[in-house]
């Protein structure tokens, strides 16, 4: 009986449960914000503020802990070495859950789930926009290369050899289309053959 049990179940088996969990859980530490529905932010909060506790203390143990929900040793490094220090002086409180709306085909409540504190990303490392990925992509020429063609030597015409036809004669063609017709005639099939000797018995 299932008295007390209070965690949501979101309508599947355990280990699918567990798989999705974990899998929200490494999204939300790789991108420090993910949209989700209320009920699958309620239950990964869960599962991620208990993997913060456990990165705090750098150890043997605590990784294999984490790496045992996680499945991925990336996501592990990251949890440990950025963000896990940004949480040392809070005992609590490491996610947040802002609502987003609902959700376009079945109307489903959507939410932001996000770290309170994020890990400051490089400038150096920000993506490109798509205009400069353009005008890095495009060679600029010079004005004077655009307007004058190179020059190139001018290639010979390639020479083609006249094919020697062979001249047939008229009885050569006939003699070979009799042979054809003698191995044709010569040629009997299987049943042919049993016939023929069942009626000379």
């Amino acid at each position: 009986m299932r008295h007390n049990k209070r965690r949501t179940r979101l309508n599947r088996s355990t280990a699918h449960r567990k798989a999705t969990l974990s899998m929200i859980a490494k999204s939300l530490f790789r991108h420090q914000s993910i949209t989700t529905t209320l009920a699958k932010a309620k239950e990964a909060r869960r599962l991620a503020e208990k993997l913060i506790t456990v990165a705090k203390v750098d150890s043997v143990t605590s990784r294999r802990q984490v790496f045992s929900v996680l499945r991925d040793r990336e996501t592990t490094l990251l949890l440990f070495k950025d963000i896990s220090p940004l949480f040392s002086n809070r005992k609590g409180g490491y996610t947040r859950i802002v609502p987003k709306g609902f959700r376009r085909g079945d109307g489903a409540k959507l939410v932001l789930l996000e770290l309170t504190e994020k890990v400051a990303e490089d400038k150096d490392t920000k993506p490109l926009k798509p205009s400069e990925k353009k005008a890095k992509k495009v060679p600029t020429l010079a004005k004077e290369e655009r307007r004058t063609p190179k020059e190139q030597a001018p290639k010979p015409a390639p020479t083609i050899k006249p094919e020697v036809k062979e001249e047939r004669v008229v009885e050569d063609v006939k003699r070979e289309k009799a042979k054809q017709e003698e191995k044709r005639i010569k040629k009997k099939s299987f049943f042919k053959k049993f016939f023929q000797r069942r009626t000379q018995m």
